[in-house]
């Protein structure tokens, strides 16, 4: 799946971030990244694809604090009279539209003339270098194929450095199709998002009274243009020709095909959440790296039509049902995106398409190995193995959260020191808890990491609660949180 993101000014307006979206003012205490639960939704890169409208919305930030979010002068104005095409509000991972784009209104619109076809590799002077070179023999391309989609998929064989083993089934759907084949794939992760639901809300993190599902239910019905599934290997685009940001989005989309055919996307069996998300972000940071990379090697002119594209692309009643969802969902959402194109970059630069193969065959085994610069090979962490704790109740669902949900949770400083947890979410009769048990780095960070959780508690006295507990070889934090 892509990430829309118009591209002004990336010290202010940076990709995923459309202007319409920018909060008051920057989060605090937070760096934009999150993990472990949540991600159970996106574990499948074809599950990822039903978030697709959740997906261009949110901050660039720097490794350390928020960058500051601002408007552009150069934006085009969003006029509610102005018909808009449906496409993913994530956009990048959606296709794009046709000369003739039905609205939600059902009135069709002319589309911009299609562009010229996709940039060629070797023709790019300014292309940085790939282990590929200009040397590897795309696979045949079949007839029926227009020449946009041949190129797409030339480029990724290029950067990628060896060709499909076969070249993928393209689905170019009606409307009508195209939503039933993402409700379709949507349904089989309802009771994910249940148990997503449980978590956020036993942390505190979203209201009790939100439907998780409906809320994504409502995005997936206008918001999403493309995706990929893994283990049904569809490539499925709202059907028609292909403007830059259709091709931009194509591109993306290719790009999990082609990793899917060699290193096999489809991983069900995680030990934790925490994993499963590590293996989202490197399979679609990948894919954001390659899309990136095609985008900058567009000339200036193209580059601003793009931006146009794209952010014409979402209509108002798009941006008003993102701007109804918490922050948090939002930003758990992006983080394969941000974080983990920036972890396969840092790969790219030590060991280059090999070194980001090796992630894609044998997955991080964390968000902590995401997110911080120095982690980049999971035998440089220590993470303590915690048994699930006690349940004073009927088990519901466990896993565990990881730093990115801990900072979203806590705070950026205090989840910095995380070294490994575990969760239990419980039947209480009347009321849903979850019980997690925490281990940090070090004293010092166990000490942060129980302040933090007490400033937790107190928000909620009656329904919190936080204690340590000495195991044989360390002390925890054990927090319990109901609704």
């Amino acid at each position: 799946m892509t990430l829309q993101r118009p591209d002004w000014d990336p010290a202010t307006l940076p990709p995923g971030m459309h202007p319409a979206m920018l909060p008051e003012e920057p989060p605090s205490g937070r760096n934009g990244r999150r993990e472990g639960a949540l991600m159970t939704v996106a574990a499948v890169v074809g599950a990822v694809v039903v978030l697709a409208g959740l997906l261009g919305f949110q901050q660039w930030r720097s490794d350390d604090e928020p960058v500051a979010a601002g408007t552009s002068d150069a934006a085009p104005d969003l006029d509610e009279s102005e018909p808009e095409a449906e496409t993913s509000a994530a956009g990048t991972d959606a296709e794009d539209t046709d000369t003739d784009i039905e609205t939600d209104d059902g009135a069709d619109r002319d589309a911009d003339p299609v562009p010229d076809p996709i940039p060629d590799v070797e023709d790019s002077p300014d292309a940085a270098p790939s282990d590929s070179g200009s040397d590897v023999v795309p696979v045949a391309c079949p007839a029926q194929y227009d020449q946009v989609i041949c190129d797409a998929a030339a480029y990724v064989q290029q950067e990628r450095g060896r060709p499909f083993k076969e070249f993928p089934t393209i689905e170019l759907l009606d409307d009508a199709e195209f939503d039933q084949a993402v409700l379709s794939d949507f349904d089989e992760y309802q009771e994910d998002l249940v148990e997503d639901e449980r978590v956020l809300k036993a942390l505190g993190l979203i209201p009790t009274d939100l439907n998780l599902v409906e809320a994504f239910r409502s995005l997936l019905e206008s918001g999403v243009l493309g995706f990929y599934d893994p283990e049904t290997k569809r490539l499925v685009v709202r059907g028609g020709e292909f403007d830059l940001f259709g091709q931009s989005i194509l591109v993306h989309e290719l790009v999990h095909a082609f990793d899917d055919q060699w290193f096999d996307l489809n991983r069900p069996d995680y030990e934790n959440d925490d994993q499963e998300y590590a293996f989202i972000a490197v399979v679609e940071g990948n894919a954001s790296r390659l899309e990136d990379r095609w985008r900058d090697r567009l000339s200036p002119e193209d580059q601003a039509t793009l931006n146009a594209q794209e952010f014409s692309s979402l209509s108002v009643d798009d941006l008003n049902r993102l701007r109804s969802l918490p922050e948090v969902i939002i930003q758990l959402q992006v983080s394969p995106y941000v974080d983990g194109q920036r972890y396969v970059e840092r790969l790219e630069e030590v060991g280059g398409e090999d070194a980001i193969d090796d992630s894609l065959t044998v997955a991080p085994v964390s968000s902590e190995e995401i997110l911080h610069e120095g982690n980049l090979f999971e035998d440089d962490l220590v993470i303590a193995d915690l048994s699930v704790p006690p349940a004073d109740g009927p088990t519901l669902s466990q896993g565990a959260l990881g730093e990115l949900m801990l900072q979203f949770w806590l705070g950026e400083q205090a989840a910095a020191g995380w070294g490994g947890d575990q969760y239990v979410v419980w039947d209480d009769g009347g009321r849903t808890c979850l019980t997690a048990d925490l281990a940090a780095d070090t004293a010092t960070d166990l000490l942060e990491m129980e302040t933090a959780i007490g400033r937790w508690q107190q928000g909620e006295p009656t329904l919190r609660s936080v204690t340590t507990v000495a195991t044989a070889d360390r002390t925890i934090v054990r927090a319990t949180g109901c609704y």
